[in-house]
């Protein structure tokens, strides 16, 4: 048997989760983008700038890509609800919605250090084609 917590977890991951969002309002997260939220990967974009150096000149330009990633699956589980309701010959079912959510939301997770900076500076410098 689990222990609290982990039953909570557990319930929390199959009824899907609200996070306060100061663009959206509320995000709702469905139950896979719960279980892939505490993942390693996603975490560290919490300490990734999601805009890298323009806070230094716009100071409020200050999110990470993590904040940037929930509001990126909140939009993607948007536009297929929409297209669920005004295209329904297309068929989309609830699966549908959660693997384009959790593209939505893992999109950055495989960023390194410097991110695009890296990509279009270093690369090419170390004779690598991107």
């Amino acid at each position: 048997m689990g222990s609290a917590w982990d039953e909570y977890n557990q319930r929390r991951a199959e009824e899907g989760k609200k996070i306060r969002d100061p663009l959206h309002d509320y995000v709702k997260l469905g139950p896979a983008a719960v279980a892939a939220l505490d993942t390693p990967p996603l975490q560290r974009l919490r300490h990734m700038k999601q805009l890298g150096c323009a806070s230094a000149v716009y100071p409020s330009a200050e999110h990470s890509r993590f904040t940037h990633s929930l509001g990126v699956a909140h939009l993607a589980a948007q536009m297929v609800a929409h297209l669920r309701e005004t295209q329904p010959e297309l068929e989309l079912s609830p699966g549908d919605m959660d693997v384009v959510e959790l593209a939505g939301l893992t999109h950055d997770s495989g960023h390194g250090p410097y991110s695009h900076v890296f990509e279009s500076e270093v690369l090419p410098k170390l004779g690598i084609k991107w």
